[in-house]
């Protein structure tokens, strides 16, 4: 059996992890957004 100790950490790292993947997703997506505009004000000028 592992210690308590080993699934509080493990609880915490991946909290932790979760925590900084959460803003770079909607960095992501707001990327996308801007290069989906970007992409339509191009085909509107052509």
């Amino acid at each position: 059996m592992f210690p308590v100790w080993f699934f509080v950490v493990l609880l915490a790292v991946i909290g932790y992890l979760l925590y900084i993947t959460r803003p770079s997703e909607d960095n992501f997506a707001m990327m996308s957004k801007n290069q989906i505009r970007k992409l339509q004000y191009w085909l509107r000028r052509h």
